[in-house]
């Protein structure tokens, strides 16, 4: 019974400190900025080599919104959780409707297991809205902050955060700049970014009115691709190989 009592503290205390690091849902371009120098270092560090965090996408009411303006129902929340090991990626995202696609990387390629598809469909194509590049970054939906957005630091909580700000290019009918939006955000759109001064990791993302958190686990997974991925990816290198003349592994 002190046993099991034990382990049930344990497993509450994980949550509470898991939801204590969890920021909270608000606008932030209300956010209180102080414009400090950007201290040296990379912007964003690489997720651990086995490691594990959550993307949760939730819609906030803007600050800046006419009073009068037309109410739109507020979309269900979306999530997507980005599995590392090594060179090794697993990525399961839960859309709206509560359909699930996995997607499976080795860095050079990529693999999706649709809604509705028994088997995966294997992609390469940077044009294909399925299509995540591991090999630039393990934060894809930080791609365009550089020291000329960074705006400065804002209090999170207990800690700090470097905010950058900006505007980008959201292509419609090819893969979108930011993979885990769930909205249309048009051509364009205006975003925020706040990256953890200590760990320099992904804490928040907001586009327009469209907020990502990202949540870190302690974990550390151990991921072998699915047979009939490895098997495919090892075809079209090798396939590749022989049509190019690409230097083999």
């Amino acid at each position: 019974m002190k046993r099991m009592a034990y382990m049930l503290a344990v497993v509450l205390f994980g949550a509470a400190q898991l939801h204590a690091q969890q920021p909270p849902a608000q606008d932030l371009n209300t956010l209180a900025v102080t414009p400090l120098p950007l201290e040296p270092g990379p912007l964003l560090n690489p997720a651990p080599e086995q490691s594990q965090w959550t993307i949760t996408s939730v819609t906030v009411s803007l600050a800046s919104k006419p009073a009068n303006a037309p109410v739109v129902p507020t979309p269900k929340s979306t999530s997507s959780t980005f599995t590392k090991d090594g060179k090794i990626y697993q990525v399961v995202s839960i859309d709206q409707n509560g359909g699930k696609t996995v997607r499976w990387s080795d860095k050079r390629m990529l693999a999706a297991y649709l809604p509705g598809l028994d088997r995966s469909i294997i992609i390469h194509d940077e044009g294909s809205i399925y299509y995540i590049d591991f090999s630039k970054t393990d934060y894809p939906d930080f791609f365009w902050i550089t020291p000329r957005n960074y705006v400065g630091v804002a209090q999170i909580g207990a800690g700090k955060a470097l905010v950058f700000k900006g505007k980008v290019r959201l292509p419609t009918l090819t893969a979108p700049s930011i993979p885990s939006l769930s909205q249309d955000h048009g051509e364009s759109a205006e975003v925020i970014g706040l990256v953890d001064l200590v760990t320099r990791r992904p804490l928040l993302l907001q586009v327009d009115s469209e907020q990502l958190s990202y949540q870190f686990a302690k974990t550390s997974p151990n991921l072998t691709l699915p047979p009939e991925v490895a098997s495919a990816f090892a075809f079209w290198v090798k396939s590749m190989q022989n049509s190019m003349g690409m230097p083999k592994d």
